[in-house]
């Protein structure tokens, strides 16, 4: 009968040991969750409203290329300028009125299309007429000496500079230098007034008097 009691009598004490373990177990759980949720806090990068720079645009990470069929129309549109400022280079041309005199030259710089600047969440239909848009330069300036063209509506500015006016020395970039180039596109396509630029140069080199393009992409805000 004596050993029920005292068996009895140990019941609360038993009792408030498991509810001191539970909430033991629970606070460890709201401390695993507040660990997690700095964590997470953490690994998220803070919008300070200063622009995104990277030289190379691999280092951005992989978000930078989530609007992938609209950076990819970038990306295209910079590698074709660029083979184009390439093949010009190649091209022989001669100075002054003896024909048997030749040299080779970049391509003088473009007028960007559209000249306006880069849409702005919407798309922007080239100008196929005579000196508008694409149709602008010669054989030794813009477009025509690139022999670059886009018919379709595209989202970002295009741009090809030469010599100097480097777009990418704008945004805290390295440019290319008095023998170099950049082709670059700026776009707006969510429309926040906060453009994207992706940028590629090239330059002469003098010594092997040929073109030696950039090997990366650089870019500011790509996750614009």
């Amino acid at each position: 009968m004596n050993r029920w009691l005292l068996l009895l009598a140990l019941v609360p004490f038993v009792l408030a040991g498991c509810d001191d373990k539970k909430k033991s177990g629970d606070d460890d759980d709201n401390d695993d969750e507040s660990a997690e949720t700095k964590e997470d806090d953490k690994g998220k990068a803070k919008d300070d409203g200063k622009p995104k720079v990277f030289v190379d645009c691999s280092e951005a990470g992989p978000g930078s290329y989530s609007k992938a069929a609209k950076t990819s129309e970038a990306k295209n549109g910079i590698g074709a300028i660029t083979r184009g400022a390439m093949a010009a280079f190649e091209r022989e041309r001669a100075v002054g009125d003896d024909p048997m005199v030749a040299s080779h030259a970049l391509c003088k710089s473009a007028t960007p299309v559209p000249a306006g600047g880069p849409p702005k969440g919407v798309k922007y239909q080239p100008q196929s007429t005579e000196g508008q848009d694409y149709e602008t330069g010669d054989a030794e300036t813009g477009w025509k000496c690139l022999k670059f063209a886009m018919s379709r509506p595209q989202h970002y500015q295009y741009g090809y500079n030469a010599g100097s006016g480097y777009k990418s020395t704008e945004f805290g970039l390295p440019g290319p230098g008095p023998d170099g180039f950049e082709a670059w596109a700026m776009g707006d396509p969510d429309g926040d007034g906060r453009p994207s630029l992706y940028v590629r140069t090239g330059k002469v080199d003098k010594a092997t008097q040929r073109v030696k393009p950039g090997t990366r992409m650089s870019c500011v805000d790509p996750f614009e």
